[in-house]
């Protein structure tokens, strides 16, 4: 599984920080 642009939002919550919808990223 490569985390990349076109992944798609995770449909349970996180604070992962390797996350792009839920870590620093956003």
């Amino acid at each position: 599984m490569a985390l990349g642009l076109n992944v798609q939002e995770p449909a349970e919550a996180c604070d992962d920080e390797n996350c792009p919808f839920h870590g620093s990223l956003s």
